[in-house]
């Protein structure tokens, strides 16, 4: 693009930029002692001897001046209505590297998951149509951006280190849900704009002892717990309280409820089968209330 001053460049983004490749083993700090047109050129963002569109977004200090939707938003909820809400501007290098530190205080959810949808969100957004939307709900993680296929920024990230495979972050994802079956991914297309979910569930969120009305009276005219002692009773009153909200457990999310080993939970589940406290639906591989 014409008419554009050297001033405007970031210099924080290019320090970022060398931050995270040195910090992925890309290239060593000595390599890396060049100056910025170098770097851009390196990275196929000159054309000409003239600065390309993607190299303003990823390291121009404003480059909502040619773009305008070159930001993210982060929307915080409460109860279903937005209770904070901030923008996030700069070069795109520079909001992923706040956004990524801001949400590692978000701990509902796995960092590797948050980022493998940050990064998706990133490489794929059309900057001309919409800003990156991050809502954060109680139950929830939503993740929106327009779609577009961005393989020169695509291609920046993955020299960043960010990126391990081409395109592999969704296929990333459904695998770290499958292995902690606590979250529920689900993502959907409307009107060019692609939004993806990471919900969590209940179970995680129930503040579990004691929320249930009347549960002492409801084990003690239903269950005959005198042969457990006082851990397992505090146990039984977590899962019984989960099976009254949730209905039905996963045999992970009772490990999680318990925070114990598998041996010390398999030694407490059967006493519960044999109290007929509980019994276990073998095709679901649930466990529900008698």
């Amino acid at each position: 693009m014409n008419n554009i001053n050297i001033n405007e460049f970031d210099e924080l983004s290019f320090n970022i930029f060398r931050k995270y490749v040195i910090k992925n083993k890309r290239l060593k700090k000595k390599d890396l002692k060049i100056k910025n047109h170098i770097i851009l050129e390196r990275l196929g963002l000159l054309k000409d001897n003239e600065i390309i569109k993607e190299g303003i977004i990823l390291f121009f200090k404003e480059p909502t001046k040619w773009f305008d939707n070159v930001y993210l938003i982060i929307e915080k909820y409460q109860n279903n209505e937005i209770k904070e809400s901030s923008i996030i501007k700069g070069s795109i290098i520079k909001i992923y590297d706040e956004t990524n530190e801001y949400l590692k205080e978000y701990k509902k959810i796995p960092e590797l998951i948050i980022q493998e949808l940050l990064l998706n969100a990133f490489i794929y957004n059309d900057y001309d149509s919409s800003p990156i939307i991050i809502e954060i709900h109680e139950n929830k993680f939503v993740i929106k951006n327009t779609i577009s296929n961005n393989l020169l920024i695509k291609y920046v990230f993955q020299y960043m280190g960010l990126i391990s495979n081409w395109n592999k972050g969704i296929n990333n994802i459904i695998q770290l849900i499958n292995i902690d079956n606590r979250y529920i991914y689900d993502a959907y297309i409307h009107e060019n704009e692609y939004v993806a979910t990471i919900g969590i569930k209940d179970v995680i969120y129930k503040t579990f002892e004691g929320k249930i009305e009347g549960i002492d009276k409801f084990i003690n005219n239903n269950y005959d717990i005198s042969s457990l002692n006082k851990i397992e009773k505090k146990r039984l009153y977590l899962i019984i309280e989960q099976l009254i909200i949730n209905k039905s457990l996963f045999y992970d999310e009772i490990i999680y409820l318990l925070k114990i080993n598998k041996e010390l939970c398999d030694s407490f589940l059967n006493k519960l089968l044999n109290l007929n406290i509980i019994s276990y639906i073998e095709h679901d591989n649930k466990y529900v209330l008698k």
